[in-house]
């Protein structure tokens, strides 16, 4: 059985990962490498994550300066055509890839609109390095550049890497492992190779398999969920009536059977939905007006609406944002993102009524006073002549008034929260518009 295109692991290296010897389970496991792959690409939302040609793939023009194809990482593109005129790279658009995105980039003015007026043809998807364990080198060792034939499969490839780890050239005893650009074919074990005009003989192939280069911690991810399916399949622990593998899928398997390992590196590769990129675009414009809200809070809180005293009201306005589902949101005001609020801040935005809890009375600090009451041991109460209770202190001059003593206080509502947000409204609004949106949408991924 041969391992389809989309395989993320050789069965070489899985074997190698279990610990396996001999071909006993040879058969199941690249049953369950093609299901598992195939899975992976199905998770991940790609045609597939291996590298792959796409050819006149067929793209609606959004009539704007990004242009997002469907499989990445791009890697290269043969052609490029809006509305049957060619389109050359780096002059009319740019290549702009990640492990999770891609998108083509006009150099000015922006994509054509209209339904399938994009012709693509590209190569997508994580690439491999091709490669062959070889022994039994001989008095010729190959050079990078080099083309090897197969005499036996006339598989050939151009030779970028050679890699030596045991045995010397000239002795017949060389062994390691060679790197392709690509092969085209595939290689017998044991069959010997030649160079391409060149020496007959050099070397015999040790292992014919291509091994598989996609990025690390993917083919682990793989290697791991395999090794579960296996263990599973030879035990018969699948906790279900039946599972098969005759034709290579495992058609019951579901997000919730993955390992967290593996749907965390999964979840690295999945495909960025519109909706993911339009939720990144509202979280970003409602962090921009969050910081002009804050600025705009605390000017009205120097001035405009209260006047700061001890500033603790003042050092406790903060702001964050966050998701809730579908919803994305913003908090502001005091003791918000780790601040902490001081215990006046709501009665000074709602308003109330204040009352002593312990004391007899409450005590209401006179202009130019600081500190609490108790500050102040010589302290004694009298009585003005306009019959407020009054703390004062003996001076040389004379009494001096310190607090003035209240069974209650009324404090007016002075709204210095939602105030600020009702004049910073208009401005949300600006943020928040499509055309905003779209302005965001065209400069970030």
């Amino acid at each position: 059985m041969t391992l389809e295109n989309n395989a993320l692991v050789t069965l070489a290296r899985q074997k190698t990962y279990l610990q396996e010897t001999g071909s006993t389970h040879d058969a199941e496991l690249e049953m369950l490498i093609d299901g598992i792959s195939s899975f992976f690409d199905l998770f991940t939302e790609r045609t597939q994550l291996r590298a792959r040609d796409y050819t006149n793939l067929l793209l609606d023009g959004n009539g704007h300066n990004r242009l997002y194809v469907p499989d990445f990482p791009i890697n290269s593109i043969s052609a490029l055509e809006e509305t049957d005129v060619a389109l050359t790279e780096d002059t009319d658009y740019f290549i702009y890839s990640r492990k999770n995105q891609g998108y083509l980039k006009r150099d000015k003015g922006t994509w054509l609109a209209g339904n399938k007026n994009i012709d693509l043809s590209y190569n997508a998807g994580f690439r491999i390095k091709e490669m062959i364990n070889y022994d039994s080198g001989g008095t010729v060792a190959p050079e990078a550049g080099d083309k090897l034939i197969g005499n036996a499969s006339a598989a050939e490839g151009v030779v970028t890497i050679i890699e030596r780890t045991a045995g010397k050239w000239g002795s017949g005893g060389a062994a390691g492992r060679i790197t392709f650009v690509s092969i085209d074919g595939t290689f017998q074990d044991n069959e010997t190779i030649k160079i391409d005009g060149g020496a007959s003989n050099i070397m015999t192939v040790n292992e014919p398999d291509a091994i598989i280069r996609v990025p690390k911690d993917l083919e682990l991810a793989c290697m791991q969920q395999i090794a579960v399916e296996f263990q599973r399949q030879q035990k018969k622990e699948w906790g279900e009536t039946s599972r098969s593998f005759g034709d290579g899928s495992i058609s019951t398997m579901t997000e919730e059977e993955l390992l967290p390992y593996v749907k965390m590196v999964l979840e690295k590769y999945r495909k960025r939905r519109k909706s993911q990129r339009l939720d990144r675009a509202f979280r970003f414009q409602l962090t921009r007006w969050g910081g002009k809200a804050k600025k705009h809070i605390l000017k009205n809180l120097r001035g405009p609406i209260l006047k700061v005293r001890t500033a603790q009201l003042w050092r406790s306005i903060g702001f964050k944002t966050g998701t809730e589902g579908p919803i994305s949101y913003i908090d502001i005001g005091s003791g918000v993102a780790g601040k902490k609020a001081p215990p006046y801040a709501a009665i000074h935005e709602k308003g109330g009524t204040i009352r002593p809890k312990t004391a007899k009375a409450l005590t209401i600090p006179l202009p130019g006073v600081k500190g609490k009451a108790a500050n102040y041991p010589n302290a004694f109460i009298i009585k003005s002549k306009k019959g407020n209770t009054l703390l004062v202190e003996s001076t040389g001059k004379g009494l001096r008034p310190l607090f003035v003593l209240k069974k209650s206080v009324k404090i007016p509502a002075r709204h210095w929260l939602s105030q600020s947000i009702a004049e910073m409204k208009p401005d949300l609004i600006k943020h928040l518009s499509p055309k905003e949106i779209l302005k965001i949408l065209d400069k970030r991924i």
